[in-house]
């Protein structure tokens, strides 16, 4: 087991999940309402694959991007610190979600088009993680990448509000 604990929140909701609770069952817990359209269910699958893992540290930015919570329009908003939800790269209207920043932002094409390639297969929401599992060279491919861009999201969002980098 790695000594970073950044990966606890992370695992506590995979736990969670994992003895049966869920987000319609348990809606009056403020925590897991913000999980109904955005599950780590939907991304850590196996739990024990997870935490069982020989590879690969949770970092702040990884663990960000797992949870949803981070330099996201829909999170910021949420959390009242931001009066829209729509990200700042497309004109497409659409929430700055996780999902959204990697898979569906125009913005974000090319840098998930070299992941791929390098990795030889087609990433998405359903296998980011599996493929992360798959070993160190899988895992270091995708967390360079998410860690890259939610950097580039909380330097982009620092500016935005006019904080020094």
């Amino acid at each position: 087991m790695y000594q970073n604990i950044s990966y606890i929140p992370t695992l506590a909701l995979a736990n969670w999940f994992d003895q049966g609770h869920t987000t319609t069952t348990h809606t009056h817990t403020p925590v897991f309402r913000s999980f109904q359209k955005y599950s780590i269910r939907r991304l850590i699958k196996d739990v024990k694959k997870w935490t069982s893992r020989k590879h690969g540290t949770v970092g702040y930015r990884l663990t960000q991007w797992l949870t949803g919570h981070g330099s996201f329009g829909a999170y910021r908003r949420k959390i009242g610190k931001s009066e829209t939800a729509t990200c700042y790269h497309c004109d497409r209207g659409q929430d700055d979600t996780a999902e959204h920043t990697l898979f569906r932002c125009p913005a974000r094409l090319a840098a998930r088009d070299r992941v791929e390639r390098k990795l030889r297969r087609i990433i998405h929401m359903d296998n980011i993680v599996d493929v992360m599992l798959e070993g160190e060279e899988q895992w270091k491919t995708i967390s360079e990448w998410i860690e890259g861009i939610m950097k580039e999201k909380e330097e982009e969002e620092w500016r935005r509000e006019g904080r020094r980098l």
